[in-house]
């Protein structure tokens, strides 16, 4: 959360979704195994 946060402040919106993005993926592999 802290680095999407991070991210944004210096305008890399689009990275910060990706961290978003593989952040919820990977919860999901987690919840799966």
């Amino acid at each position: 959360m802290l680095s999407i946060s991070l991210l944004r402040s210096h305008g890399y919106q689009t990275c910060g979704y990706f961290d978003l993005f593989s952040f919820s993926t990977l919860s999901e592999i987690h919840l799966r195994k």
